[in-house]
């Protein structure tokens, strides 16, 4: 039923990896999709997908605050190197500062050139340069939620059931991953549309319109189509 619709919605949606270094040299990674919008080179995906993002932003203030206390003490002349040790000890630091950032959009060296989130509709827009795009790309149509009937049949798609590992290489200040990590592996799932919910109105005054289907979307998915 949904095998020509898989097809056309796998060629416009693409694993979005993120991997995250912590001050306390820890590693995480986290997987989801996204959709190419069009041959500009917008992407969207699902905001919460992008927390990790976020995190860093907020996080990059205090981090130069802190480095620039440690200087401070490490340049003091009248410091013996215990007394700059102990005083250095004495900042307070998060160990869940987010120190170093990878956000994966489809295609190595891709890097996003503008965002535009709407947190609270849980979308955000990812514009990439349209060169890491392939010429023979087809593009999604966007349908109009209302005029969907209750119990039309939709699938949804997205990249679930693979862990993805990330490690950290402190020589390069970079991050590694599985040789074989993709191509990743996409999943379809079926529902059936059960309702539009309103939520309210944004900050901007936008309506918040949630699109309801019978079956939940598996982790990996989010940001991905559903068609």
């Amino acid at each position: 039923m949904f095998q020509k619709a898989y097809e056309i919605a796998s060629n416009y949606t693409s694993p979005l990896i993120l991997a995250y270094r912590f001050f306390d040299k820890t590693v995480d990674s986290g997987l989801g999709s996204f959709i190419i919008l069009n041959d500009d080179g917008w992407l969207m995906t699902a905001v919460h997908n992008l927390q990790a993002a976020i995190a860093f932003n907020q996080h990059k203030p205090e981090l130069a605050d802190y480095y620039s206390w440690v200087d401070k003490i490490s340049q003091e002349a009248r410091l013996n190197s215990t007394q700059k040790e102990t005083g250095i000890k004495e900042i307070k630091a998060n160990d869940k500062w987010l120190t170093h950032l990878l956000v994966w959009v489809g295609a190595n060296g891709a890097e996003i050139l503008e965002t535009v989130i709407y947190g609270e509709h849980d979308i955000a827009f990812l514009r990439i340069d349209r060169k890491f795009l392939s010429p023979t790309m087809k593009y999604p149509k966007i349908k109009n939620p209302a005029k969907f009937k209750i119990g039309t049949s939709l699938c949804k798609l997205g990249y679930p059931f693979y862990p993805i590992r990330a490690t950290f290489n402190e020589q390069h200040s970079s991050f590694d991953f599985p040789p074989n990590l993709l191509p990743i592996p996409s999943f379809p799932i079926e529902g059936i549309y059960t309702r539009n919910m309103l939520e309210g109105k944004s900050q901007e005054g936008l309506d918040i319109i949630y699109l309801e289907t019978s079956s939940p979307a598996l982790k990996g998915q989010s940001g991905g189509p559903i068609f």
